[in-house]
């Protein structure tokens, strides 16, 4: 094979693997061209389908390990039909697409307008990838966390313990969502105390009168689960009685604003708080959500990387899609990598 080949058939490896179908079409190959096209718009609809399928039979761990095995052998299977491409005879001098001034252009933004369409509105219900750029469900949920969460559920077999997106208006197709665990079901009556530890305060939760276990575990002192660097952590295990989670307490911290909790929720609410309690308001602050407000429920964690506060919110709340591209290559190459929170699923 010639030095000419071997150009022209790695920039077709290329093109289709960053940009698919392209290089079906720089091979003038007509038919894996209009057969990749498609797949190609379906591709992240596909992804969503099975990381759905797979968590509701296994737990996060296998969900994501078999997500990695099929996208390995979606691009096994996408480079062995490219190779297979370059070895067909070609008609010369025959016309087999329009001109690539147009066409090309035309022909990918019809391939990403549809892409984000369907899911947008198919994909996103079975599994929606998000990006936590603020340390609310620390140390569970951790900055700089890329997660899967379902709009698929049976909002009346939501649980105690269940980490859970909600909107203040849901009615906002697209608008902003919070993240928070379940803690008060529809109906219970719901009281939270400042109480005396041995190094400041701790709240405490009662559940129709009855208290939540809490355990000490140890003192965190780490500047990626406390921006300022300056206050220790505590951290605690919950123990909601088929489910037990860590959270977060600081040093010294008083807020009046929590000392007299007391509620009974109505019979279509809940009480939601975050794991990474004196840093962020949850219903302490501004009561309990309305379940027609739940819009998601948490999955389980695709990728994890130790990043600053300030990184990960340069995009802001929402973001150009140029700012989250450069925002993920930047973190894949020069951040730490937190293998241990991989497929975290919450069970």
């Amino acid at each position: 094979m010639n030095i000419k080949n071997i150009l022209k058939n790695t920039t077709a490896y290329l093109l289709n693997l960053f940009l698919t179908p392209a290089g079906f079409y720089f091979l003038k190959d007509v038919q894996l061209f209009w057969i990749y096209g498609p797949l190609s718009i379906l591709y992240g609809t596909i992804i969503s389908i099975l990381a759905f399928i797979f968590f509701y039979f296994f737990s996060g761990i296998v969900s994501l390990v078999l997500l990695v095995v099929f996208i390995v052998f979606w691009n096994v299977l996408l480079f062995y039909f490219t190779w297979k491409s370059t070895k067909r005879v070609k008609p010369i001098g025959k016309r087999v697409f329009p001109r690539a001034f147009w066409f090309i252009p035309c022909m990918f933004l019809l391939i990403f307008i549809s892409r984000m369409l369907i899911t947008l509105i198919v994909g996103n219900q079975f599994a929606a990838l998000k990006f936590t750029p603020f340390k609310v469900m620390t140390p569970n949920l951790m900055l700089g966390d890329y997660v899967f969460f379902t709009g698929i559920y049976d909002k009346d077999q939501i649980r105690r313990g269940d980490i859970i997106t909600y909107k203040k208006d849901p009615n906002e197709a697209f608008g902003k969502e919070y993240v928070m665990r379940v803690i008060g079901l529809p109906g219970e009556k719901i009281a939270v105390r400042n109480e005396n530890a041995h190094y400041g305060y701790v709240e405490k939760i009662f559940i129709d009168e009855m208290p939540v276990k809490q355990a000490f575990l140890q003192e965190v002192f780490d500047a990626d689960q406390d921006a300022s660097g300056q206050n220790a952590k505590y951290l605690y295990e919950e123990n909601l009685s088929h489910i037990k989670y860590n959270i977060l307490e600081s040093e010294d911290y008083f807020n009046s604003n929590f000392m007299y909790v007391d509620i009974k929720l109505k019979e279509d609410e809940y009480y939601v708080m975050v794991d990474n309690r004196d840093r962020f308001s949850d219903s302490r602050n501004f009561g309990p959500i309305r379940k027609d407000q739940i819009s998601g429920k948490f999955m389980f964690t695709v990728l994890s990387y130790k990043i600053s506060e300030e990184t990960s919110q340069e995009c802001g709340e929402t973001g150009s899609i140029i700012c989250a591209i450069r925002r993920n290559l930047h973190n894949f190459f020069f951040e730490k990598f937190r293998w241990n929170y991989l497929g975290f699923d919450n069970r």
